[in-house]
């Protein structure tokens, strides 16, 4: 398990594809978001791959959120990611790509209409074995 310290990733790349320690995650295409989990600052994405249906995490420390919309679909099992990437945003009239302490910026859309918006400080995917 390593971790990436989201001040270093690219601003305004798009993570829904996302290469980590050689591997290529398509969490558009490839994944169901199964869970969202937000607990003493970590934020915790669960996903299961839809051809062989293992679990992997998204974890994102060192969270604060500050905007969410969330509603419920009846006929939606699961949401799809459409983007998250690493964005600026308007803090009391400035422009900021970074926080005071380093956190990095970011914008969470689903295709279902879902959307986040958080300062995290790392991220981490792991394999999650049943």
């Amino acid at each position: 398990m390593s971790m990436i310290s989201t001040n270093t990733i690219e601003i305004l790349k798009d993570l829904s594809e996302f290469e980590f320690e050689n591997q290529v995650y398509d969490f558009h295409n490839d994944y169901d978001c199964k869970k969202i989990c937000f607990e003493n600052g970590t934020l915790i994405l669960m996903f299961q791959k839809r051809v062989s249906g293992f679990l992997l995490s998204l974890k994102f420390h060192g969270v604060d959120i500050s905007k969410a919309l969330f509603f419920n679909i009846s006929s939606i099992e699961n949401l799809t990611i459409d983007t998250i990437y690493r964005g600026r945003v308007v803090v009391n009239e400035v422009l900021l790509e970074l926080s005071n302490n380093g956190t990095a910026y970011f914008y969470l859309e689903f295709c279902e209409g879902q959307t986040l918006e958080f300062w995290a400080e790392s991220i981490v995917i792991d394999r999650v074995e049943i």
